[in-house]
């Protein structure tokens, strides 16, 4: 299986794509945490069927 991420959608640790917007922070940092929590719960879920998983990051492809 095979993940393309958005540095930002994702955040993508140490990536200077993955910047938090200085407005709405109470919006946007749970939202932001519930998709890296999402996408974890995924990978392991995957795994442990069987699968090998990968992730490009978006700036991987610039």
């Amino acid at each position: 299986m095979v993940f393309v991420n958005g540095c930002f959608w994702h955040m993508h640790d140490g990536c200077k794509y993955a910047v938090l917007p200085q407005s709405n922070a109470d919006y946007w940092i749970p939202k932001l945490q519930a998709n890296r929590e999402r996408d974890e719960a995924n990978r392991k879920n995957l795994e442990q069927s069987g699968w090998r998983v990968i992730t490009i990051w978006e700036y991987e492809q610039k």
